[in-house]
């Protein structure tokens, strides 16, 4: 894909998806003087007066094909991100083992009757240690009581309340 040094002169926004998550800009570049036209999903390019470097490449729409543009991959491109891609921050690392150990929390509630969210909160907390532990190898767990399946939660009407009501002992 051949890189070309350019400045966005005009750009507007001509598509969006219906979630909003992605956009098309039509674009006017400068290279060397001339006008060339593309198309980019880039924010960053889209915005006049941008220069630097783009690659571009051909994608069929409706029309036939049409150039896109978009910023070059960076040296030691590693598949799922650029350069240190393999190597997240530690805050990075924590955030993304939270949101597993809350998915799985979660999934667990929706299998379980009787449980409410702050059952889903000690789960994850539990599970977000239990990487840790993992990580390090450590064997010993410390087990936390928890509800029972049948323990009711504070305020909830159970099958004996209502065998009381018929029973005529309230």
């Amino acid at each position: 894909m051949p890189e070309l040094e350019v400045t966005t002169t005009k750009a507007k926004e001509v598509w969006k998806s219906p979630d909003g998550q992605r956009v098309i800009y039509e674009l006017v570049l400068d290279y060397k003087g001339k006008p060339v036209a593309a198309k980019t999903y880039s924010k960053e390019i889209s915005e006049e007066g941008w220069e630097g470097t783009v690659e571009t490449y051909e994608k069929m729409g409706r029309g036939g094909a049409e150039t896109f543009v978009k910023q070059p991959q960076k040296e030691q491109y590693r598949g799922g991100g650029y350069a240190g891609a393999g190597k997240s921050s530690g805050k990075d690392e924590a955030a993304i083992q939270a949101m597993w150990a809350i998915t799985k929390g979660i999934e667990w509630l929706a299998s379980e009757p009787n449980k409410d969210i702050a059952d889903v909160e000690a789960l994850a907390k539990d599970f977000n240690a239990m990487v840790d532990r993992v990580k390090s190898g450590e064997t010993e767990v410390e087990v936390k009581e928890t509800k029972k399946k049948d323990e009711p939660i504070e305020g909830q009407i159970t099958l004996d309340d209502i065998n009381k009501v018929f029973e005529g002992e309230e």
